[in-house]
């Protein structure tokens, strides 16, 4: 893959939060009984995330999230990730 050769988009960034909260907005139509897998990883967490503040603004019920894991000790457990999401996030773990 070449390089762009495009000047790079000061604007960039807000125009990148702007398309994914209405990427999250557009797949959360039809139905307020919406959930989200949560898992830890950078993915699950900024959608669980937006798709939080965007039904706390509609002042739904907190967003449903779903988790799976592990064991303590285990080298994959990523509950402290999850945690920080839900910390920061009125979400229903």
């Amino acid at each position: 893959i070449e390089p762009s050769q495009r000047p790079l988009r000061r604007d960039a960034a807000e125009e990148f939060g702007h398309l994914f909260a209405q990427s999250v907005q557009n797949r959360m139509r039809g139905t307020p009984a919406v959930g989200a897998m949560l898992s830890g990883g950078l993915d699950s967490s900024s959608i669980a995330s937006v798709a939080g503040l965007q039904v706390a603004a509609a002042q739904g019920p907190e967003l449903k999230t779903f988790s799976l894991v592990f064991d303590k000790g285990s080298s994959m457990d990523e509950k402290p990730f999850i945690d920080a999401v839900l910390d920061r996030h009125k979400l229903d773990a």
